[in-house]
């Protein structure tokens, strides 16, 4: 299976301004057209909607054991019935052996929240935290980001906030159970 963009899937229909497709593309406004992001160890690969598919049939490129997880298939499903984005597949040696992407666009003030996941298998090697630091990294590149924000369990999920805090992120708020991470763009100079 090739790993990449593939043809773009049915528009759902929508009551308002048009199909959620046609929203998202024109509030994304290109900042986030698929590029191959490359690591030390890693190849950040766009997912495209033929390969969320597959993945969602069983039938998805060669993966490290225990991947997809529950959070990967829920980002797929959700990218294959709306029309969204369903990120970058984490590569390492031929293998998956994560996914990261965006809940969406940019929000007016130019801030845009990521999403990680590492096949549980493969934790535990620092790989989180370079793809996090690269995906951020790219974002923060792109015209009208300013801001890349991250959530997460504050007291069960605390592997994921040391990638956050070792990718360059700095603790923004609490809010209920989640605990909020931030990482601005730095000025040019």
């Amino acid at each position: 299976m090739t790993l990449g963009p593939g043809p773009e899937t049915a528009e759902t229909p929508d009551p308002g301004s048009g199909s959620l497709r046609a929203r998202t593309s024109a509030l994304m406004g290109g900042v986030f057209e698929p590029a191959t992001i490359r690591t030390a160890r890693l190849v950040l690969e766009p997912a495209g909607a033929d390969v969320a598919r597959a993945v969602l049939a069983g039938a998805g490129p060669p993966a490290a054991r225990g991947w997809p997880g529950p959070d990967a298939l829920q980002a797929f499903r959700f990218a294959v019935d709306f029309g969204g984005d369903p990120g970058w597949l984490v590569v390492r040696d031929g293998l998956v052996v994560g996914e990261c992407g965006t809940h969406g666009p940019p929000d007016p003030d130019g801030v845009v929240e990521i999403r990680y996941g590492i096949a549980v298998a493969e934790r535990g090697q620092g790989l989180g935290t370079e793809a996090c630091a690269a995906l951020t990294g790219w974002l923060l590149g792109r015209p009208g980001v300013s801001c890349v924000a991250a959530s997460t369990d504050a007291a069960a999920n605390s592997a994921s906030r040391r990638v956050l805090e070792r990718s360059g992120f700095v603790l923004d708020r609490l809010d209920g159970p989640l605990v909020w991470y931030r990482k601005e763009r730095q000025p040019a100079g």
